[in-house]
Order: structure tokens, then C-alpha cells, then sequence
């Protein structure tokens, strides 16, 4: 507005001397010079004004916060990688007698919500708070560790002994590692687990937020 006041006011300026009446004329070349010299004005202020709404438009910047593109796109940041150690004890029994084996059993387990579930349920914009709500943590991968998974022992009992052959040992070694995996997976489903990776996740997007500048809250979805 105090831009277009400044522009009327020079318009006035230049027609002035053509609208007072009984003024005597300039002579012409004087009112060229004047002409040119108002219009070498004019163009500055539309420059000017140019310019400064061109900055502001520029320097003008709104934000509505993370979205839940963003928050899906750390699935595995918030990924837990849990250790799981056992002793298991594998029977392969028959009508005679029957095999066992004694594993000390070591594997791996990837644990971690479901971000593709993750739901904003507020943004403060004046706090930089945001609200997630996530599904509970929940087996990604497992493994059974064979480097370090050992055989303790391996006995007989009952006719086995003079069974001849392997057929029994390499019977009862199969069903124990294939036990032995899946009770990685089993034992990574335990609370204690699944509160370790939910802090975890907490954790690694608490740091992640923060270098945005933003505090997050988590609420974890009931089962």
C-alpha cells in the first residue's frame, strides 16, 4: 500500500505542470528531460516493489511437520537385533531305546514394529510435539548362529548302543537343530524381548526427531 501511495504521488508530480491551469509552457526540451527522468523514477519503484515481494515470497517458508511417508521410511532404524541363547535337550526315543542330544543353541532375531501401520495422532507446531502410535514390536527375521550353536553330548540308551551306523545320530542331530531354530524365534516373543525392542524404537526415533528439532511421543496400539 505504501508503495502504490508513493507511485500515485510521483504520477501527480509528472502531470502536475499539464494540469494547473494558466501556467506558462515549458519549453519542449525541457519537458522530455522531465519526462524521461520521471519514467527512470517509476520504473526504480516498480523494480522495488518487485524486488521486495519477490523476497518475501521467497523467504516465506510453512512446514506441517513429519509425515507418515517420513516415519515409514526408518523401518530399519527402529529395528532391534536380539541375541538369544538356550540349552536344549533333543530325544529321539523307539521301541528299544532311544538317542539324545545336548545343544548349547545361539542365534539372532530382528524384532520391530510394523511402520506401516503408524498412524500421526497429533502435531503441535507451537511445542514440535508429535504423537505416533505404533503397533507392537513383532519378529522380523531369525537365525540359528551354526558357529556358534555346539553339540555338548550325545548318548544312547536301551539296544541303540548296538544299533551299527549313524542313522540314529544323524536322526536325533536334524531334529535338534531344526528345534533349535525355531525356539530362537520362540524365545524372542517373550515380554522382556518385546519391552527391549519398543524401547529401542523409542530410542532411535526420539535421536531422529531431534535433529529435525522435534520432540516425538510414542503410544504403542493395544493388541
Amino acid at each position: 500500500m505504501r508503495l502504490l501511495a508513493l507511485f500515485s504521488l510521483l504520477s501527480a508530480s509528472f502531470f502536475l505542470p499539464f494540469w494547473t491551469s494558466g501556467a506558462p509552457a515549458e519549453p519542449l526540451h525541457r519537458t522530455i528531460s522531465r519526462w524521461i527522468v520521471w519514467t527512470i523514477i517509476l520504473a526504480a519503484v516498480v523494480w522495488l516493489a518487485w524486488t521486495l515481494a519477490t523476497h518475501r515470497r521467497g523467504s516465506t517458508t510453512t512446514s506441517s511437520g513429519p509425515t507418515i511417508q517420513q516415519i515409514r521410511q526408518l523401518a530399519e532404524l527402529v529395528t532391534a537385533n536380539v541375541t538369544i541363547a538356550d540349552v536344549r535337550e533333543t530325544n529321539l526315543s523307539g521301541h528299544l531305546g532311544g538317542v539324545h542330544a545336548l545343544l548349547i543353541v545361539r542365534g539372532d532375531v530382528l524384532l520391530g514394529p510394523d511402520l506401516s501401520k503408524a498412524k500421526i495422532l497429533s502435531c503441535d507446531q507451537a511445542e514440535r510435539l508429535i504423537m505416533i502410535e505404533l503397533p507392537r514390536p513383532k519378529v522380523i527375521s531369525y537365525r540359528l548362529d551354526h558357529s556358534c550353536t555346539k553339540l555338548v553330548s550325545l548318548s544312547h540308551d536301551g539296544l541303540w548302543v548296538v544299533v551299527p551306523g549313524d542313522a540314529g545320530r544323524t536322526a536325533v542331530l536334524n531334529r535338534a537343530y531344526a528345534e533349535a531354530e525355531q525356539s530362537v524365534a520362540a524365545a524372542a516373543v517373550k515380554p522382556s524381548t518385546i519391552g527391549d525392542a519398543s524401547h529401542h524404537a523409542e530410542q532411535a526415533l526420539a535421536v531422529f526427531f531431534a535433529m529435525a528439532g522435534w520432540k516425538v511421543q510414542i503410544e504403542w496400539a493395544a493388541e
